[in-house]
């Protein structure tokens, strides 16, 4: 703290500090303590006008055992509580990075994730931004990947149609995958030409798995397929 006083008198142009990872300079490991400590920090950011950014990596913690996305991050509650703003970050199979809203209390919030990539220019990382995407702080706490979804929906489409929410919720609620997961998986054995997604009476969807020669028929032929199934 010592320093940092001394550092933020001297270079009054400081107008953030960032502290990775901050569990490495805080020595309290209780709520209250937490806080205490805390306050000397908070007075000194708030005299000099300067941002905090805090790091803080997540624990071990699988998501049937935490009660919000919040218990996520390591160390107490407190390092949720006490910021205006919390993020998380995580990266998906697909190399692309998502910066997702876990707890906002000033300014409009988010309505989506903020995805990037890191990419190599002149051997030095340079963030190139994608744009809104649709990831959530949810999914960082899911550990299975995409891979294991594709085999998961195949699996329960080898009996024949089943209903799409049907799917997404013994996959998304039951198993613990993402929706994000879901929409990329979904997707991608569209285009491989393995599923068809259809519409159906009262405007539901029905996923069908596709054996290589069913792709392409019209409603009437999928109808006449399903009563020969039958």
């Amino acid at each position: 703290m010592e320093i940092l006083r001394r550092v933020t008198e001297q270079y009054r142009e400081i107008g953030m500090v960032i502290i990775d990872p901050i569990l490495e300079h805080i020595r309290a490991n209780k709520e209250q303590d937490t806080r205490e400590a805390y306050a000397p920090l908070r007075v000194l950011i708030a005299e000099r006008g300067i941002a905090l950014v805090q790091i803080v990596h997540t624990n071990k913690r699988s998501a049937d055992t935490l009660g919000s996305v919040g218990d996520k991050v390591g160390g107490v509650k407190a390092l949720v509580g006490l910021p205006r703003f919390v993020y998380s970050v995580h990266k998906t199979e697909d190399g692309l990075h998502h910066i997702c809203r876990i707890k906002q209390n000033v300014g409009r919030n988010a309505s989506g994730s903020m995805d990037f990539r890191i990419q190599e220019q002149n051997k030095q990382p340079v963030i190139q931004w994608v744009g809104i995407g649709t990831a959530t702080a949810q999914d960082a706490l899911v550990v299975k990947k995409t891979a294991d979804y594709t085999a998961r929906l195949l699996a329960l489409l080898q009996d024949g149609d089943n209903d799409s929410d049907t799917i997404r919720g013994t996959l998304v609620d039951a198993e613990g995958f993402s929706l994000d997961q879901a929409r990329r998986a979904v997707s991608n054995l569209k285009h491989a030409g393995k599923i068809e997604v259809l519409k159906v009476a009262g405007g539901k969807t029905v996923w069908r798995k596709l054996d290589g020669q069913r792709a392409g028929c019209t409603l009437t032929e999928v109808d006449a397929h399903r009563q020969l199934d039958y």
